[in-house]
């Protein structure tokens, strides 16, 4: 299920800026998995989800790595979708 981001309350002015996105999955990309994944038409291609924590104080960036065409451009790019539309 899909839900809205959130910023933190108003209450937490005085605390270091973070981001934690659970089950995290690129919109687009999942509506088209069977053709963009390279699945067979008429079956589904499984897309996994992905989490991403940082804390100011505890991770600023992340080092992504994997093998060609592991989705760590997918990753980044749901990322940044998911702030742009907070």
């Amino acid at each position: 299920p899909d839900v809205k981001p959130a910023p933190a309350d108003d209450d937490s002015q005085g605390e270091r800026p973070s981001l934690e996105i659970k089950g995290l999955r690129h919109p687009i990309l999942e509506s088209r998995a069977d053709s963009a994944l390279g699945g067979m038409p008429g079956q589904p291609t499984k897309f996994v989800a992905n989490d991403v924590v940082m804390h100011y104080e505890k991770s600023r960036c992340l080092l992504i790595t994997g093998p060609n065409m592991g989705g760590k451009s997918t990753l980044l790019r749901a990322t940044c979708l998911v702030v742009i539309m907070a």
